[in-house]
């Protein structure tokens, strides 16, 4: 468990793995909801084309009709930008600069990075497998 974090969907506390990269680091995860918490720059080493891309586009704050999204790193209500792929909405954090993306979105976001480079697909894969490992689909 990551003690404090709280998934900002259901409210249940967030399950730190291990991403086995090159340095290590930890992701965030929702035990129920497999909604993912990256900190700052964690997204940017799992997708770095990503990242390039969310940095060059607005973020706006929550579109009216949606429920806000509040950061479980510093309880800050999030800025978002929507993706041309599939349905997908990432949230950041604007204090902290960390990233939440909803579990039912991962596979969209696996889907554009088949697009991306050989490294995002791996990185990708892997969180996939580790979220599966956990019981996640």
């Amino acid at each position: 468990m990551c003690m404090g974090m709280k998934c900002p969907r259901d409210g249940q506390e967030l399950v730190t793995r291990l991403h086995e990269s090159n340095p290590p680091f930890h992701v965030e995860i929702c035990p129920r909801c497999h909604g993912i918490w990256f900190d700052e720059g964690e997204l940017n080493r799992v997708m770095p084309e990503l990242t390039v891309r969310l940095e060059q586009m607005k973020w706006t704050p929550c579109p009216v009709g949606e429920t806000p999204v509040d950061s479980p790193r510093s309880g800050t209500t999030c800025e978002t930008i929507h993706l041309e792929v599939g349905d997908v909405t990432i949230h950041r954090d604007p204090a902290t600069r960390g990233h939440w993306v909803d579990g039912c979105e991962l596979e969209h976001v696996k889907a554009f990075a088949q697009t991306a480079c050989q490294e995002t697909r791996d990185h990708v894969d892997y969180i996939a497998r580790e979220m599966a490992e956990l019981g996640y689909h």
